[in-house]
């Protein structure tokens, strides 16, 4: 309830000269924020606010100093670049003992290579993060709809596998390259748009960062079927199917193509449709594990099992989200009662 909210207070908009209008700040977030008389600030407009930015906060572009010490448990240094740059840093400063440096370089080497737009150099005896991308200048949803290409991509590599049982190892690490990439980087730019919504920033931020995290347990579920169906072939395991499971992998790919366009859309009755469907191929699929005849049917539906799980969840959370946006752009109402 915004009675309860203590970082919202009520002004009282005046009228200045013909046109303009004036409001006031509170004192404690004028010196909290250093924000003195004749200062510039900024104004930043959306569809349910406006905020004010300080032109010392926008010039405020600080390097982060990490120090790394012994004995760190193996791989901490490549989730520390990976949160890094989902939390946005654009300058940082890693700092490592002696005797660690070389192995520790060597992992955020190799971990920058999964992120776009990562330079990793040694500067001082140190490591120097620098990330040379604009959020801002960033199109979400050319992101989304490149996402979009990368999961497509994998299912018709695993129909590929399964229609002519021929598998090329290096297409799957192809895609999983991709796909780590591109969710890193939907990641930061969804973190930046919580910082310029507070709206977002209170509430729906669990929604869009949820968005990366639940595409990515998706996309994974995917991969893990196409190195399964992979290592049968190598086996000399050809696989054997029926239409019904090409028909299914098809339908997931159509599944998860939708529920991007609904996240750019945010549609409510779409989504709810949407999630008829999941609910009807979530169904599908388990009558299609009693009736298989043959392994790779059986493997088929059960790992696309936790994939429909996944949408499930996710587009749960969304409909919560598209809900909340639609009570705060109606003043508080229900907007289905």
């Amino acid at each position: 309830m915004i009675e309860n909210d203590k970082n919202l207070e009520p002004r009282k908009v005046q009228k200045l000269g013909a046109s303009s209008l004036i409001v006031t700040l509170p004192k404690r977030w004028a010196t909290t924020l250093g924000i003195k008389p004749g200062d510039t600030v900024y104004l930043k407009y959306s569809d349910t606010h406006i905020k004010i930015i300080p032109q010392s906060i926008l010039d405020n572009n600080k390097t982060i100093e990490i120090n790394i010490g012994k004995d760190i448990p193996e791989n901490l240094s490549r989730v520390a670049v990976s949160c890094l740059y989902i939390l946005g840093v654009e300058d940082a400063i890693i700092n490592v003992p002696g005797e660690e440096k070389s192995k520790i370089l060597l992992d955020i080497k190799s971990a920058s290579q999964d992120l776009v737009g990562v330079d990793i150099i040694e500067d001082n005896g140190s490591l120097r993060f620098r990330v040379f991308i604009d959020p801002k200048k960033l199109d979400f949803n050319s992101i989304i709809k490149n996402f979009d290409n990368i999961i497509s991509m994998l299912i018709e590599n695993i129909l590929e596998i399964i229609e002519t049982g021929i598998a090329d190892e290096r297409k799957n690490e192809i895609v999983k390259r991709d796909i780590i990439r591109y969710q890193h980087l939907l990641l930061r730019l969804l973190k930046e748009q919580a910082r310029d919504d507070p709206h977002f920033a209170n509430g729906s931020e669990s929604c869009s960062i949820g968005l990366g995290t639940y595409l990515g347990l998706a996309a994974d579920s995917l991969l893990n079927l196409a190195r399964t169906l992979t290592e049968l072939v190598k086996r000399g395991e050809k696989p054997e199917y029926n239409d019904e499971s090409v028909a299914l992998l098809k339908e997931v790919k159509k599944l998860i193509s939708e529920m991007l366009s609904i996240f750019r859309t945010r549609d409510a009755d779409t989504l709810m449709r949407l999630r008829e469907k999941t609910n009807m191929l979530q169904v599908k699929l388990m009558e299609h594990i009693t009736r298989a005849s043959s392994k790779t049917d059986v493997l088929v539906s059960s790992m696309l099992l936790p994939v429909i799980r996944i949408i499930k969840i996710y587009t749960g959370i969304l409909y919560c989200y598209i809900l909340e946006r639609e009570v705060l752009k109606r003043g508080g109402i229900w907007p289905y009662f």
